[in-house]
C-alpha cells in the first residue's frame, strides 16, 4: 500500500508558463532537447536496446579509419557494394521462390489427399446407406410376412374358438 501518492506519480509540468515565455517550442527545447539529463537518458536507452548494432557500426568505422591514412583519401567501391547486395537479394529471392514452390507442391499434395479421403469417405457412406436400405427392405418384408402369419394364426384361433363354442352349445342342448 502506498502512503504517499507523490512517490508513485511523477510531477507533470505544463508548458507555456512564464519561465518559457508562453512558447511550446521553448518548453520542448528547455525540457527535452537542450536538457543534458534527458539526452543521457535517451542515449542509455538506445545503448540498452541497440548496443550490439552500435558496437558493430563502431567496429566498421574503426576499420575504415585504419584503411585510410590522414593524407590519403579512402576510395569506397560502391559498384562492388551494389553488386554484392544485389547478388544477396537475388539469392534470397531464389531461396524464397524455392520455398514457396515447395510449399505450393505440398499444398497441392494435401489437396489431393483431402480429395481422395473425401471420395473414399463418400464411397463408404454410399455403401453403408445402400446396405442399410437393403437391410430395412428385407426387415420390412420379414415383418410383413410375420404379420400375415399372425393374422392367419389369429383367424384360425378365432374359427377354432367359434367352432368349439358352437359344438359345446349343441352338445349341451
Amino acid at each position: 500500500m502506498v502512503d504517499d501518492i507523490s512517490e508513485t506519480v511523477r510531477p507533470v509540468q505544463a508548458c507555456g508558463g512564464e519561465e518559457d515565455g508562453g512558447n511550446i517550442g521553448e518548453f520542448v527545447g528547455n525540457h527535452w532537447l537542450n536538457n543534458a539529463e534527458f539526452k543521457k537518458q535517451v542515449q542509455d536507452e538506445t545503448v540498452k536496446k541497440h548496443g550490439d548494432v552500435l558496437k558493430k557500426l563502431k567496429q566498421i568505422s574503426d576499420v575504415f579509419k585504419e584503411c585510410s591514412s590522414e593524407n590519403e583519401k579512402f576510395e569506397f567501391d560502391w559498384d562492388l557494394v551494389y553488386d554484392l547486395s544485389s547478388n544477396l537479394i537475388e539469392e534470397y529471392t531464389r531461396e524464397v521462390d524455392s520455398a514457396f514452390n515447395e510449399l505450393d507442391s505440398v499444398n497441392k499434395e494435401i489437396g489431393q489427399w483431402q480429395e481422395g479421403g473425401f471420395v473414399m469417405d463418400s464411397h463408404r457412406g454410399v455403401i453403408m446407406m445402400n446396405e442399410s436400405e437393403a437391410w430395412l427392405t428385407m426387415k420390412e418384408k420379414y415383418l410383413a410376412r410375420r404379420q400375415e402369419e399372425l393374422h392367419r394364426s389369429a383367424k384360425e384361433i378365432r374359427e377354432t374358438v367359434k367352432r368349439l363354442t358352437h359344438d359345446n352349445n349343441q352338445n349341451s342342448e
